[in-house]
């Protein structure tokens, strides 16, 4: 799943994240929507409840690498979108 995803691709990279996307979320530095770099993850309710639901790594030109869902491919999907947008919650840098 999607914070499984993460806290394997950062643990590669020596760093440790917490299990679930509300928790990584919790985690590293806040950064401002429009101040978002490679590497940073983004968090996103699904549901659009306000709740952390779903966590992707930013990887520039609008773009995010994330896995939808339990058994789903890893995907590339463009985060500019409205479906997007308007469950946008908040991002994180993790690596200074």
């Amino acid at each position: 799943d999607c914070s499984g995803l993460t806290q394997y691709a950062f643990g590669k990279a020596g760093y440790t994240l917490n299990r679930v996307s509300v928790d990584q979320a919790k985690q590293g530095i806040w950064i401002a929507e429009g101040n978002i770099q490679p590497g940073d993850l983004i968090f996103h309710s699904l549901n659009g409840n306000g709740v952390v639901s779903h966590v992707g790594i930013y990887i520039g030109n609008g773009q995010m690498i994330h896995s939808p869902k339990t058994g789903d491919v890893v995907k590339i999907t463009n985060i500019t979108t409205s479906y997007w947008q308007s469950r946008y919650i908040t991002a994180r840098r993790i690596i200074t």
